[in-house]
């Protein structure tokens, strides 16, 4: 497929997947990239510890919106092949409640603009 740009396409990807991966030891810990996956409603298979006490963390909830990778390959595999189509299903339904209840952005740009505001 080669590089993918725009974010109608990106989008069109991200749900047209069974799952999102998202590796990023050291991260920021906001996870704009994760964020997306669970804005489309895809689970998020990741490593928890990654995200502790960070932004990201909040979305994460093992076997419920995500799962948490070991880093333990064959147990990985295992695990995320244990995932029913059902169990999935609601994994996809409950990543994206998980992030409308987390992440507003409206309010976030109302917050910001009284603060800028403020700066005068």
């Amino acid at each position: 497929q080669g590089c993918v740009t725009g974010l109608t396409k990106i989008a069109k990807l991200m749900q047209a997947s069974k799952w999102g991966l998202h590796i990023k030891p050291g991260g920021d810990g906001y996870g704009h990239i994760l964020h997306n996956w669970f804005a489309v409603g895809r689970p998020v298979l990741t490593m928890f510890g990654d995200y502790a006490g960070k932004m990201g963390g909040d979305l994460l909830v093992d076997g419920v919106t995500a799962l948490d990778l070991s880093g333990n390959v064959a147990y990985d595999v295992d695990k995320i092949n244990a995932v029913t189509n059902q169990q999935h299903t609601m994994m996809c339904y409950n990543a994206h409640e998980r992030f409308t209840q987390f992440v507003n952005f409206d309010e976030e740009e109302i917050k910001l603009r009284k603060f800028f505001n403020e700066l005068r």
